[in-house]
């Protein structure tokens, strides 16, 4: 086997092979490694038959769908976030208007005459009866606005994971 070519002075086909198979003797490896370093023509031989075939390329691009798939998912997400805090309001003012908060704090009675009484307890009475009725309608607000932020946020989540833009084949 000739390691280098007589009339060029290049290393031949069958030396770079014998070099990249790892068959050449110690001294034949200085020789061609000391070639290699000064001959750009034989370098290049030498990486192109050390680079193998060309990489292959993946059937389809996958950057598009993966992207879809984590924009759909951050959607997801975010209108969770919004309709439990939409939930966390809407509780709130149903708590509010009840007047849970409002007992919390106590009313001097003490000092109060017999007459003041009897109107602050036809008056307590009254704003029974309107919280009781308030709260009724904020009972039927919350649950018709629980049912729409469901239906909204199943709405959307079908649209955004329906097959029609997941899987373009045109694209």
């Amino acid at each position: 086997m000739e390691l280098f070519d007589q009339t060029s002075g290049c290393l031949t086909d069958e030396g770079l092979q014998a070099l990249a198979d790892g068959q050449l003797d110690e001294l034949s490896r200085l020789e061609a490694a000391e070639h290699l370093a000064f001959c750009d023509a034989c370098l290049d031989r030498y990486t192109a038959l050390l680079a193998g075939p060309v990489i292959v390329q993946p059937p389809q691009d996958l950057q598009k769908p993966v992207w879809q798939r984590i924009r759909s998912q951050m959607f997801r997400v975010l209108t969770n976030r919004y309709a439990t805090a939409a939930a966390a309001v809407a509780i709130a003012f149903c708590l509010w208007g009840s007047g849970l908060f409002q007992g919390l704090v106590p009313t001097p009675d003490a000092q109060l005459t017999p007459a003041l009484q009897l109107q602050q307890t036809e008056q307590t009475q009254q704003t029974l009866e309107h919280r009781l009725a308030f709260n009724e309608a904020a009972r039927s607000a919350s649950r018709s606005l629980s049912s729409l932020f469901d239906s909204v946020s199943d709405g959307i989540s079908k649209a955004v994971t329906s097959p029609r833009l997941t899987n373009n084949p045109k694209e």
